[in-house]
């Protein structure tokens, strides 16, 4: 008796196994992400930091196998920049602008996108604080305000400004043709060095943080601007 239960419940035991493994089919899916600077893989979660396609497997609704493939495309994130230029404002980001978009906003109207003002170059229709948006497409970032005053900016060089090496790495020399006030204001808007130059005249930027730097002179034909970048 013992036996013949024995052997009902082990027929019993083969058919279930039998059953949820051929009523267990795998599964297979995939999918495509463009993430900001990582992105979590699905199951048992590793973050990654690199482009690239992925395999995991994970248990489905049914309790089988699933492999799921997912292409990772990985942006790195953005600082945007709004410079003041000889035409008007231009836009700057810390890292390769391949694939970056541009919107201009007006600051004194609550941050309204300035319509057609889509490119990196922008020549504002009035004075006003203006900033930048940028999109690589994950990333997104603004600039800070900056002001633009269209007499304070000249199409003509009226003193013959030279910057040189540009890029430059620790140190760069300016030259002006008279004597002149100068100052040069870092990527994030701050005025990093400011003094009176006698046509040409050697800068130190040997602490200088990577980014391209306005260099601003004035003199008595008003303001003229110039850009360089620091390089380490």
């Amino acid at each position: 008796m013992k036996r013949l239960l024995y052997l009902s419940f082990l027929l019993l035991f083969i058919t279930g196994i039998s059953g949820k493994l051929h009523a267990c089919d795998p599964t297979s899916s995939s999918f495509k992400v463009t993430v900001c600077d990582y992105y979590i893989l699905p199951g048992n979660p590793d973050t990654v930091r690199v482009s690239g396609s992925y395999v995991r497997i994970i248990e489905n609704q049914a309790g089988c196998d699933s492999m799921i493939l997912v292409s990772v495309d990985i942006r790195q994130s953005i600082t945007a920049y709004a410079l003041t230029d000889i035409n008007g404002l231009h836009a700057d980001v810390h890292v390769s602008s391949m694939g970056v978009s541009y919107q201009w906003m007006d600051c004194d109207n609550q941050f309204q996108p300035v319509s057609g003002a889509t490119d990196k170059d922008f020549l504002p229709p009035s004075p006003g604080n203006y900033a930048v948006l940028v999109d690589n497409g994950a990333c997104v970032d603004t600039s800070a305000c900056i002001t633009f005053i269209p007499s304070s900016i000249h199409t003509a060089d009226p003193y013959e400004l030279q910057v040189y090496p540009n890029p430059g790495n620790t140190a760069f020399t300016v030259f002006g043709n008279q004597p002149l006030s100068l100052e040069i204001i870092a990527p994030d808007g701050r005025i990093v060095h400011h003094e009176g130059i006698n046509e040409e005249h050697r800068i130190n930027s040997q602490s200088w943080s990577e980014g391209v730097y306005v260099i601003r002179l004035h003199g008595d034909s008003g303001s003229f601007s110039k850009r360089i970048q620091i390089i380490h």
